[in-house]
């Protein structure tokens, strides 16, 4: 009588057991909104920083919107603008310490850049009610920049003395 043949796992048991993949970590995009005009008006102490990347010419700003948003590479994110337009952010990669970063605005402006990490970028354009509205960008990606290696310090040497 011929015996059951157990069937063989073609893994070991211990690597059955799944591990859950490394997570990445996502980039983090503070954005701040702003409404900046020509017309003399209030300056609203929440927009301050922005207003004053602002050329001459505008007079006043309020601040519309601020928040912030956490993207994986390659992922869009998505900032619905009170015009009812949309601006789309993707990460595209870190290198040379920099972030990679595809900027959409609809009808405006279609750009790669480059950002340095918690470092404001600040873009404008969209004509919204009278005035323009005015974008601040901070991204953070700290886990992506490697830390200055620290350098062993230089042995001691004497200079060569033609004598033995």
């Amino acid at each position: 009588q011929p015996s059951a043949q157990r069937a063989m796992p073609l893994v070991p048991d211990s690597a059955q057991a799944t591990k859950p993949p490394l997570a990445i970590p996502p980039i983090t995009i503070r954005i701040a909104i702003a409404s900046a005009s020509e017309a003399e008006g209030a300056m609203d102490p929440k927009a301050l920083d922005i207003y004053e990347h602002l050329p001459a010419k505008y007079q006043s700003i309020r601040m519309i919107e601020e928040r912030t948003l956490s993207v994986v590479f390659g992922e869009v994110a998505r900032v619905g603008l009170p015009t009812g337009a949309e601006v789309r952010l993707v990460p595209v990669a870190v290198h040379g310490g920099q972030l990679h970063m595809q900027l959409e605005m609809p009808e405006l402006l279609n750009t790669s850049m480059r950002l340095s990490n918690s470092r404001a970028f600040y873009v404008g354009g969209v004509p919204y009610e009278g005035g323009t509205l005015v974008f601040k960008l901070v991204p953070e990606f700290s886990a992506y920049i490697e830390s200055p290696v620290a350098r062993p310090e230089s042995p001691q040497t004497r200079k060569a003395s033609g004598k033995r």
